[in-house]
């Protein structure tokens, strides 16, 4: 631009990067067209204009990777000066019971908008791929092995086939660590006990729930019904791949919003939908991108923090009958969460997808297989954070066991949310809702 320096400080705001390992930091200031560059333990900034966004970037980059592995430096994106001063996760406006009404209607809206501007900047070349699909999955059929799904495929799927199916993938670290909980074969502090011992039932091959919950979300576990059939991912790329309206079938660009869930938005009134924590680009249809969002409606129960950051809300109760109940606080919040959850589904599928209802079982699919996946995730963290070994010095005193609560609710809400819109299909679920919080119209 010509415009001067006076002009440009109207409407250009300075932007930060960080670095930040304890109390120090490198910090970027971009303001206008030259970059402040200050490393911690240096005795002078580094001034130096920039002709080349992208090249400076890739520059600096390559400069601050030895840096950064000497120092251990953790990268963020300044998270909550994306958001402004007073910014919420929409996770956190669901969970405090404030996503509905226009708020709601916000969010939807603007989620719409992110998806249709990814559809305007995807290239032609990059929509077609289901063709593709269609000509492997015959394939597939043929083999049966899920190891030789290609990139291209999983993706197709929101990348749900390899990561959960494939042998030693996540589903399979269920089974394993729920058998490790049942033979006990693993050490435990005291606040892991009960949760290991409900995960370790939960997680047995044909568990009946009725014996482990007090109120039991199904009779019959959602993992089981995944697991009973060998062909069950080769059934989900055919749904995905068969669909006949093209909005559902044509890729998009992600732009790197690989996990847009509630988690990883900020909202409000004003300001609307912002998003943050980018990933790898990928090719992937509308109702694969849109996985991580209808999740976390439910999702983002399990993760409600408390003790100022610390630690999780726990959604369970051991009962007098030994069983796990819902607190009185989550059942007061189970409604309020599914009518958020349809209403949004139904706008979405309606705007994007001309209400196909194959879509939304399809969208419906994605987000127990992803709840599911999220519950080995927890898993896997909780082992590596040292969890079912003898613990020393600082992690001896960690309390890790709110993996395991978190773990119980993902498997818990996956298996509710199977059963009343998968197996029972009420169709009263997917009427347009009285309640006067969520008439928007």
């Amino acid at each position: 631009t010509n415009d001067s320096k006076e002009n440009l400080t109207k409407t250009y705001i300075p932007r930060r990067i960080r670095l930040i390992e304890g109390n120090d930091e490198v910090a970027v200031d971009v303001f206008f067209n030259y970059v402040a560059f200050e490393v911690p333990g240096s005795t002078k900034t580094q001034c130096r204009t920039v002709e080349n966004g992208h090249a400076f970037l890739a520059e600096l980059l390559e400069e601050l990777i030895p840096a950064q592995q000497e120092q251990k430096w953790k990268f963020t994106v300044a998270q909550k000066k994306i958001g402004g001063s007073t910014a919420q996760n929409g996770a956190a406006v669901l969970t405090s019971g404030k996503l509905s009404g226009e708020l709601l209607g916000r969010l939807i809206q603007d989620f719409i908008s992110v998806i249709r501007d990814l559809r305007q900047v995807t290239l032609p070349s990059e929509r077609m791929g289901v063709q593709t699909v269609r000509k492997e999955l015959r394939d597939l059929r043929l083999s049966g092995d899920v190891t030789n799904i290609s990139k291209t495929s999983d993706e197709f799927v929101g990348s749900a086939i390899k990561k959960n199916f494939a042998p030693g993938g996540r589903f399979q670290l269920l089974r394993c660590i729920g058998q490790q909980f049942r033979k006990k074969t693993l050490v435990l502090t005291e606040g892991e006990r009960v949760p290991a011992h409900f995960l370790g039932r939960l997680l047995e091959p044909k568990v009946h729930l009725g014996s482990i919950f007090v109120n039991s979300p199904a009779p019959k576990s959602a993992l089981d019904y995944f697991l009973q059939d060998d062909d069950y991912w080769l059934d989900l790329l055919e749904h995905a791949s068969s669909l006949e309206n093209r909005s559902a079938t044509d890729r998009i660009w992600s732009c790197g919003l690989t996990d847009a869930g509630l988690h990883n938005l900020f909202l409000c009134r004003d300001r609307g939908v912002e998003l943050f924590d980018l990933g790898e680009p990928q090719l992937l249809p509308q109702p694969a991108f849109l996985t991580k969002f209808f999740m976390s409606f439910f999702h983002a129960f399990g993760m409600e923090v408390i003790d100022e950051g610390t630690s999780w809300v726990r959604r369970f109760r051991v009962a007098d009958s030994h069983k796990l109940d819902l607190t009185l606080e989550t059942q007061s919040m189970m409604s309020y969460c599914y009518d958020a959850f349809t209403f949004a589904m139904d706008d979405l599928v309606e705007e994007l997808f001309e209400g196909d209802e194959s879509v939304r079982e399809l969208l419906i699919k994605y987000v127990v297989l992803q709840l599911l996946s999220d519950a080995a995730f927890c898993l896997a963290r909780w082992e590596e954070k040292g969890g079912g070994k003898k613990r020393f010095g600082a992690r001896a005193t960690e309390r890790l066991e709110q993996w395991l609560w978190r773990s119980l609710w993902d498997i818990y809400i996956a298996c509710d949310v199977h059963q009343k819109l998968l197996i029972d299909g009420s169709d009263s679920l997917w009427q347009n809702f009285n309640h006067p919080s969520f008439i928007l119209r």
